[in-house]
């Protein structure tokens, strides 16, 4: 299905959108993630280590041991910019932490639910982070890790925000050997205390092929839904995963 032509106008949206929404606020949430899957199911991110998305539920920073070229007069990664779920009110919101090299930076003002993203926000001369950049909470649990020279990780997480509705519109994942994929949702209460984790789509990308699927707007993901994608392989391989997310504000 191809894009909305006009998202205010309703008899553009597909039928489950329409019948919701008169003249809703419109947008489009892109999600990539690049990591190594194994025989164990990984969440696709870009440091393929963890399960599933880590919760925070506390304040983070950029963890001590850097490189000493990454700081804020270094040559290397100079600040760090980390968008995250806020605990407090479980809407989306940055923050750009200065790097310290091998000490740990100042935490965010904020308690964060999830990381969503990590990326260098200003570098020195060398033009990227001259080492990995691990994004832990206060408590020394990581959530991020930005290997030397990538500048970013690609966390393969999306958050629906408090008064919107999503609806998931394209998953797109291959691997370098034939991989399977999972597309999971898990919908927060208010208070940030977590429902069950429920499975969207099972998808098999063989060798060298990417495995798409779409979707004519039929799947919704309610306000405060975390949404992921892991995959798992016989093999060591790298994997990409990428999907899209129809956003609408469900409030004026």
């Amino acid at each position: 299905m191809g894009a909305l032509r006009n998202p205010t106008d309703r008899h553009h949206l597909p039928g489950p959108m329409a019948r919701a929404f008169g003249a809703p606020q419109f947008s489009t949430q892109h999600v990539a993630a690049v990591g190594t899957l194994g025989a164990t199911p990984y969440h696709v991110a870009g440091h393929g280590t963890v399960v599933r998305p880590v919760r925070a539920s506390a304040a983070v920073r950029i963890k001590a041991g850097g490189n000493v070229a990454d700081t804020a007069l270094g040559t290397g990664a100079r600040s760090v910019r980390v968008r995250y779920v806020k605990l407090s009110d479980l809407s989306i919101a940055e923050a750009v932490l200065a790097t310290a090299g091998a000490s740990a930076s100042a935490p965010t003002s904020d308690d964060v639910l999830y990381v969503l993203g990590v990326c260098v926000e200003s570098v020195g001369t060398g033009e990227q982070n001259a080492g990995a950049i691990t994004v832990e909470t206060v408590a020394g649990v990581t959530v991020s890790i930005t290997p030397a020279g990538v500048g970013g990780d690609c966390m393969g997480i999306a958050w629906v925000e408090p008064e919107r509705i999503a609806y998931l519109r394209r998953l797109q994942a291959g691997a370098s050997v034939a991989s399977t994929f999972r597309l999971w949702k898990q919908t927060f209460a208010a208070d940030g205390t977590p429902g069950p984790r429920v499975r969207l789509l099972v998808a098999h990308a063989l060798l060298g092929l990417a495995n798409e699927k779409y979707w004519e707007a039929v799947e919704s993901l309610p306000a405060r839904t975390l949404v992921w994608v892991d995959g798992v392989t016989a093999a060591a391989a790298e994997a990409n995963v990428q999907f899209d997310l129809d956003v609408f504000e469900t409030a004026a």
